[in-house]
């Protein structure tokens, strides 16, 4: 399972904190402990390479041939050349210093009086005077300094690097559960999975003993859920039975009464009444548990278009066609319920559907009177209703669907049948001088 590595994740501040902890640790020993060594090895050198030259100075014969210089060349890695003392007392007493650090290593180790006349990247001069001689040394510097010092840096941090490695890979075993776990609940909770099986293994515990402490907690959780939500509906069916009983009574005791303006507008209230029981015990209910089915975009929409009939004005456009898994019955409830609203409040509904970067754009207009700009979040509360504009208004013209009653769950209903599609739902102006419905839902 690939596992995402988030700027701003457990790991990563996880890995740093051991980053931040083992390079301090590393600076610090390197100061103390190794910078220490380091000056000792470096010192012990100059002295060594002071003693050396003092006793070439000492043992050099009168006249330095070819073969001498050679010799002394092969045994102590020691450039010697000779110059005329004339040429020698031109040149200063001591020279500027391309490394001080080394030259300074030199100065402190030497007892005895040598001149340090001029300095290179690779090698450091001295002058010395014997026998009417100017005997020049060019010493180079990796004889004052110890070539392993750098392979022992190059370890010191390679080594916390490697640690560093091991640490993600052991760490990232670590965390793996509480990625899945995430996972698995951000799926449970969009798939409403929990109100389905309340006595399924919802999340298996595993990893740590806080992983699987948390994993229960939250199967405990979904449990305690999905029962509030049994008994909720479970009673709420009752009540709805109930009220259907004399409903329908009252409903025959007016069909057996003469007929007159009185009795049409009680039997139009109990009708109402009726609807609204349904819509709300529709709405308790949940969107039950129906799978995911592939369907056609334009199909789609074309079906419904014709389960409405030509008794109603809906246009429909689609610019691009594509193949999208939905639940079918959900999403033909929701696009019903806002073509619903549109016919009733206005004369006629416009589909538009568009494909564009794997996403779904579906715009739903009608011609009635549209909602203030100030309301649209709240029309998807439950049960609300606009004082002015669509929820008291009906033109003169307007055919009403079939069995539409206002209690103010559609669009609340609608609007979670789109988020549990992962999709999202706005409220805006139609060109059309109504409301638009925006309905956006990945491919």
């Amino acid at each position: 399972m690939r596992w995402p590595i988030h700027r701003n994740g457990l790991l990563i501040r996880v890995l740093g904190i051991l980053f931040m902890g083992m390079f301090l640790t590393t600076m610090v020993w390197l100061l103390t402990y190794y910078q220490r060594h380091w000056n000792l090895i470096e010192h012990r050198l100059a002295v060594q390479t002071m003693g050396e030259i003092d006793f070439i100075v000492g043992q050099s014969p009168v006249n330095i041939t070819k073969n001498y210089i050679q010799e002394v060349e092969d045994n102590f890695l020691i450039l010697l050349r000779t110059d005329s003392v004339k040429d020698c007392q031109k040149n200063p007493k001591q020279s500027s210093s391309n490394n001080p650090y080394f030259t300074a290593k030199l100065i402190k180790a030497s007892p005895y009086n040598l001149n340090i006349i001029g300095e290179t990247r690779q090698y450091i001069t001295l002058m010395a005077i014997k026998n009417n001689q100017c005997l020049v040394f060019d010493i180079p510097l990796k004889r004052l300094t110890s070539t392993t010092s750098y392979i022992f840096v190059l370890i010191s941090f390679g080594g916390t690097i490697i640690i560093l490695i091991i640490a993600s890979l052991l760490l990232r075993n670590q965390m793996r559960p509480f990625v899945r776990l995430a996972n698995l609940v951000d799926s449970n909770s969009k798939n409403h999975l929990w109100e389905n099986a309340p006595n399924a293994p919802y999340i298996k515990p595993s990893g740590s003993h806080e992983a699987r402490q948390i994993a229960r907690a939250i199967n405990e959780f979904y449990t305690r859920i999905h029962q509030f939500i049994t008994e909720r509906t479970q009673m709420l069916s009752g009540v709805s039975h109930d009220l259907r009983t004399p409903l329908t009574r009252m409903k025959l005791q007016i069909a057996m009464m003469p007929q007159s303006n009185e009795t049409t507008r009680l039997s139009n209230n109990i009708d109402e009444m009726k609807n609204m029981i349904d819509g709300y015990l529709q709405f308790i209910q949940g969107q039950g548990n129906e799978p995911l089915s592939e369907c056609d975009i334009e199909g789609f929409f074309q079906e419904i278009r014709d389960n409405w009939g030509g008794e109603y004005v809906i246009y429909l456009h689609c610019e691009n066609n594509a193949r999208f898994n939905i639940r079918k019955m959900l999403m033909t409830r929701a696009i019903n319920n806002i073509i619903a609203n549109g016919i009733h409040y206005g004369s006629a509904v416009w589909i538009n559907c568009r494909i564009l970067h794997d996403i779904i754009t579906i715009s739903i207009d009608d011609n009635g009177p549209g909602i203030p700009e100030n309301e649209r979040q709240l029309v998807f509360k439950p049960f609300y209703r606009t004082d002015k504009g669509r929820g008291r208004i009906k033109t003169s013209d307007n055919k009403a669907p079939k069995n539409f009653s206002s209690v103010g769950l559609g669009l609340t209903v609608t609007r979670d049948i789109i988020l549990q599609h992962q999709g999202n739902i706005e409220l805006g102006d139609s060109p059309h001088g109504g409301l638009r419905v925006m309905i956006s839902l990945p491919l």
